[in-house]
């Protein structure tokens, strides 16, 4: 003989509130597995542009303060940046791409036209 299963309280409670309950729809939550899943198809946040000082990028390239003055230019290293009329530093990811391949930023880098720099100009006298 099979025992009839006795409602809880809690389920009398919920049918005397809601005697007419929405039905069940698949809205649940993706589950930990599936949301593992789409954060790896999710391309890498972008990290923001990051200046470096002059001291940090002498220290990546390996160079003295006047060769980089005179690769500057001559158009074959990264400008400068001036965030303020006293400052100036290096866009990290610039350096980082000479680093790379200094032959290849030269010919390809996007901010060279037939060897001369779009950007104009650093203003200002550097020490």
């Amino acid at each position: 003989m099979a025992t009839k299963k006795r409602s809880s309280a809690a389920a009398k409670a919920r049918v005397a509130f809601d005697p007419d309950p929405p039905p069940i729809t698949d809205d649940a939550p993706p589950s930990r597995h599936e949301r593992s899943a789409v954060d790896q198809a999710r391309p890498p946040p972008k990290k923001p542009k990051r200046l470096i000082s002059t001291k940090e990028m002498l220290e990546r390239v390996n160079l003295s303060w006047p060769s980089v003055k005179d690769r500057v230019k001559a158009g074959t290293f990264p400008e400068p940046r001036k965030p303020s009329p006293r400052k100036f530093g290096w866009v990290e990811d610039e350096i980082d791409e000479w680093i790379a391949n200094p032959e290849l930023w030269i010919v390809n880098h996007p901010r060279r036209v037939e060897g001369r720099s779009t950007h104009g100009q650093v203003q200002g006298r550097w020490r």
